[in-house]
């Protein structure tokens, strides 16, 4: 896997030193934000370093986003080849698949709470429609009996991680839906893997 780090927007960087430094921040908003304990805090570290939309309140807006701006470039770089793209918030994973839909990508979505039928759609869709060039999946609810290797329309060339799990194995396990559904296929073709990394974050 490769790491690309991104800069932390200027409104998101304000907000995370502050919930770093002093266990509440103030959102553009006017919200103040507060953390209990630590261990709240570095839960809401995590929110605000991959956008400030997963803590705002009332409608969620895509403020300072720049993990998923990253990954959006990452996507359109790789057309029109297929890439798999996954989340730990289903905020991140919605604003990739609006923003895809807006330029134009068909984009395949699985996220916790679906049902089994919707879920499989989606891999289906994703796997054997030529035109749905992106899948979006929240790393939990990617289980052990996915493939997501789309070997009916072209097969998957790239796989990003948005946000990282802090249990190295659940990342694991996501890029396996990938890459051991190729292998088991007998592809040998590379898979390029990125992780997009805030500097300076926990």
């Amino acid at each position: 896997p490769q790491d690309v780090h991104v800069d932390l927007g200027k409104e998101q960087r304000r907000v995370y030193d502050e919930m770093a430094d002093n266990l509440v921040a103030e959102l553009p908003d006017g919200t103040r934000l507060r953390a209990e304990n630590h261990m709240v805090k570095l839960m809401r570290l995590r929110q605000i370093a991959c956008g400030l939309d997963l803590v705002d309140s009332g409608e969620p807006v895509l403020v300072d986003n720049a993990k998923v701006e990253c990954a959006l470039g990452l996507i359109v770089d790789n057309l029109p080849h297929k890439t798999v793209v996954f989340t730990w918030h289903r905020a991140s994973a919605d604003a990739i698949q609006d923003a895809l839909v807006k330029d134009g990508v068909a984009c395949a979505k699985v996220y916790g709470g679906m049902t089994d039928t919707a879920s499989q759609s989606e891999i289906d869709r994703f796997n054997r429609d030529p035109d749905c060039k992106v899948f979006v999946g929240t790393m939990k609810s990617v289980g052990e009996s996915i493939n997501l290797n789309a070997a009916d329309s072209g097969g998957c060339s790239d796989v990003v991680f948005v946000e990282t799990s802090w249990v190295p194995t659940d990342m694991e396990q996501a890029q396996d839906r990938v890459a051991g559904g190729l292998r088991q296929l007998g592809q040998t073709r590379r898979i390029s893997v990125t992780r997009i990394i805030a500097r300076d974050t926990v």
